[in-house]
């Protein structure tokens, strides 16, 4: 009876989800326009001066996204009280140029959306309409990379606290190879590595938790509210490997990787849905036609869609290009493969079976992103420089994995003698 119950909430979490996020994107919405129409404006000229890279190079991993960061504030902007079915709609102007920043300085001489963005949720204007109150676009950036910084600063020593140096340093260095610094000020990069930072410190807390498949469910339900695109596979990895090191599966470990996978897109294509299902119902827009249809085409499943094929050996090999560029490419996958053999090896030569189940579980779980890469490779190809940094799942698991086995071999040694 207990575990129906549980079936049956974690069945109608998306739609409960959904009409509370309905709900509190119309609170916002009450904020005037007149109160942010001044920050917006001056965000609009702080972009118009933005470059494409951080630093003066073109490696992709120092892309920043402004384009987008621009479409984020227009959302933000034209979410208004006195239309409230744009709440669903997610009106924005789309000119000639591609250039959302143009966009914005044409909405502030007067220029109305002319196109409605319904297939994502943007959740995201939850947190910037109300920062639009007192704070341009560089501020919003600062701002962001305080709280980004914050978090994993808690995160990591929660993680060491309960669970030791070598499980703290393990994500540590994994989101070091992803160039946080880069991500930490980008209101698009931001929301993935937030809300995983807040799960896991979720799954950290002490007393009662939910159970962990309603817990999956939130967390793909939140990412798919907050940020459907970016890196949405962090939220799903970064919190299993920290429920695999907290033993949270009860000895049951591959299953419980399998399970909350199951849960996680169960919330995450779930609350979806039920956004493409409302849109179709509540306004004149065909919600589900035009999200599904984006779906199809970036899988390449129209047959009628021209253009070039992607493929998932070119989409693994864009990330990894993107994370070790140039002429350090063949050398790490070469130290990375080297790793990869060494976890392989002390798998099937690890007598304890609980050992063992974990090692397998986690390498389990790094081959989660490369399967979300493959299948999507399109959009994998496309926006490698931003999407490659879900594949810090993948390090960390095989960080973990990796300290694990030489913990294990240094024992076994320590005990022959």
């Amino acid at each position: 009876m207990k575990i129906t119950k549980r079936l049956c909430l974690n069945l109608i979490l998306p739609v409960c989800f959904a009409v509370v996020g309905v709900i509190l994107l119309y609170a916002v919405s009450l904020i005037p326009q007149s109160a942010i129409f001044p920050q917006f404006r001056q965000s609009a000229l702080q972009l118009s001066r933005k470059s494409d890279y951080v630093f003066d190079n073109e490696r992709m991993a120092y892309i920043m996204d402004y384009n987008t960061d621009a479409s984020i504030l227009i959302e933000s902007y034209t979410l208004r009280a006195d239309e409230p079915e744009n709440v669903l709609l997610n009106p924005i102007l789309m000119p000639g140029t591609v250039l959302q920043s143009d966009a914005m300085l044409a909405m502030c001489d007067g220029e109305a959306p002319n196109v409605n963005y319904v297939r994502y949720w943007m959740g995201f204007r939850l947190l910037f309409r109300p920062l639009l109150l007192a704070f341009a676009y560089d501020s919003i950036g600062w701002l962001l990379s305080l709280a980004f910084f914050t978090l994993l600063v808690l995160t990591l020593a929660k993680i060491g606290g309960r669970l030791g140096t070598r499980t703290a340093a393990c994500f540590g260095l994994a989101l070091v190879l992803v160039n946080p610094a880069v991500a930490a000020h980008s209101p698009q990069f931001f929301c993935c590595f937030a809300l995983s930072f807040l799960m896991m410190l979720y799954l950290l807390r002490d007393g009662r938790r939910l159970p962990i498949s309603t817990c999956f469910v939130c967390f793909g339900i939140l990412t798919q509210f907050f940020d459907f695109y970016t890196t949405p596979v962090m939220t799903l990895g970064l919190p299993l490997l920290l429920c695999l090191e907290q033993k949270l599966f009860a000895g049951k470990r591959i299953r419980g990787v399998l399970s909350s996978l199951v849960a996680w897109l169960y919330g995450y294509v779930g609350m979806w849905l039920t956004k493409l299902v409302m849109t179709s119902i509540f306004t004149s827009e065909d919600g589900l036609y035009d999200g599904l249809m984006s779906l199809l085409g970036r899988l390449e499943m129209l047959p009628e869609q021209g253009g070039a094929a992607y493929h998932a050996p070119d989409a693994l090999r864009t990330v990894w290009a993107t994370v070790f560029p140039g002429k350090l490419l063949w050398p790490t996958l070469a130290v990375f493969l080297a790793m990869l053999l060494y976890v392989v090896a002390a798998y099937f030569k690890t007598p304890e079976k609980e050992e063992r189940e974990l090692i397998g579980a986690e390498l389990l779980t790094a081959a989660i992103p490369l399967v979300w890469f493959s299948v999507a490779a399109q959009p994998t190809c496309i926006h490698a420089w931003f999407q490659y940094r879900g594949i810090c799942v993948s390090f960390c698991s095989l960080f973990l994995c990796l300290s694990r086995a030489v913990g294990l071999q240094k024992r076994r040694r320590g005990a022959a003698r």
